[in-house]
């Protein structure tokens, strides 16, 4: 299959979408209020860091676990983040047990796709509490701006990743809390073109799919101009789950 080249980091998409997006106003408060100490905070598949960098208290650590090399530039900038484990969780063997206060796993697809190996794993790096961040929206979410596209052409399942969580879990394993936020991805481009280019690529279209220019036409019809910028915001909702050590 031929398709057309495209310069567009999907992670800085999406670190740059959250960059712009009211998610960390509407999520960090949720876990701040719940959990009244973070305290050391071990960060697993951190991303770009905005949500971990809000939770940690000073003269508490931050480690983050990050396997892409994009995000791990971002979270070395941040001087609060006390170290950044370049690899995936499953290749992590060298923490304590329990060396953390609380563990984060903020829209990584691990909850989704192994909750019940990924929660031991939780389980064995925590002092207190653990808290996942999955989506909870119904409609297309597996890229992060497909939510803005017709449901035909990403063709997804309608189950939302806390079913997909939940389904795994046995009723001894539910988390304490679940708290459900709903927000808004707002990516800003100047370059509509590059940004239909880049969604035809993901979604696997051919170079002669007919269905390339119809992208273009359907991101600018549902974006949002202010001067030279394009805004395209996609509705999003996410559900907190926090465990607590009784």
């Amino acid at each position: 299959m031929t398709q057309i080249d495209c310069q567009l980091n999907p992670m800085a998409i999406y670190a740059e979408g959250v960059d712009s997006s009211d998610y960390i106003d509407s999520v960090a408060p949720l876990i701040i209020q719940t959990l009244v100490n973070i305290g050391d905070l071990l960060d697993v598949g951190a991303g770009g860091g905005q949500l971990g960098s809000s939770l940690q208290a000073q003269n508490n650590h931050w480690v983050a676990i990050e396997p892409d090399p994009y995000m791990c530039d971002r979270l070395h900038s941040y001087p609060n983040c006390t170290r950044v484990i370049p690899t995936g969780w499953k290749e992590v063997h060298n923490l304590s047990s329990q060396s953390f206060d609380t563990v984060l796993a903020a829209n990584m697809i691990a909850p989704q796709a192994d909750a019940i190996n990924f929660l031991e794993r939780c389980r064995s790096w925590t002092r207190n509490a653990i808290v996942w961040i999955v989506p909870s929206q119904r409609g297309p979410k597996g890229l992060c701006l497909s939510g803005c596209l017709p449901n035909e052409w990403v063709q997804e399942g309608n189950e939302t990743g806390y079913e997909r969580v939940m389904s795994q879990l046995s009723e001894s394993d539910y988390p304490n809390h679940t708290l459900t936020v709903d927000w808004t991805f707002t990516y800003i481009t100047r370059d509509i073109d590059i940004v239909a280019t880049h969604m035809a690529n993901q979604l696997g279209w051919d170079i002669n799919d007919t269905r390339r220019l119809a992208m273009g036409e359907h991101l600018y019809s549902n974006s949002i101009q202010d001067g030279l910028d394009f805004y395209l915001k996609v509705p999003k909702q996410s559900t907190i789950l926090i465990w607590e050590n009784q």
